[in-house]
């Protein structure tokens, strides 16, 4: 399968640990599902997965050439991840819509994070 779209984010986990501090469930409710927040906050410092899953968010927003616009929001891109599998990507409302139009049929996430940064790979295939 031919890759036809790709994206990358790196994030500051600093950054994201103040807005979370700052604006709290606000923040999360706007950004992650429920199945998100709760794996993350399965972990002594829920941070740094949340983070990852930013990253990924942007990542998989620029690969479908749109970024966070265009009527595609944080929620429309879903990480999630079962104890001992890969993390999943799984697109709602516009964002599944835009990734039908470019012809993708599935997409690889990798999610990676260490003291200060979290960052996030994407690529997207067709048939």
């Amino acid at each position: 399968m031919p890759v036809i779209a790709n994206g990358f984010d790196l994030i500051d986990i600093r950054r994201l640990r103040k807005t979370v501090d700052r604006f709290g469930e606000r923040f999360l409710k706007r950004c992650f599902t429920p199945d998100e927040a709760s794996f993350c906050f399965t972990k002594r410092d829920p941070v740094p997965g949340l983070a990852a899953r930013y990253a990924a968010k942007e990542a998989i927003s620029k690969a479908l050439g749109t970024g966070i616009a265009h009527g595609i929001t944080w929620r429309d891109i879903e990480i999630t991840r079962k104890p001992g599998e890969i993390p999943r990507v799984h697109l709602h409302g516009e964002a599944l819509k835009q990734f039908a139009r470019q012809g993708g049929m599935t997409i690889h996430v990798s999610l990676t994070h260490e003291k200060h940064l979290a960052g996030a790979v994407v690529l997207i295939e067709s048939t």
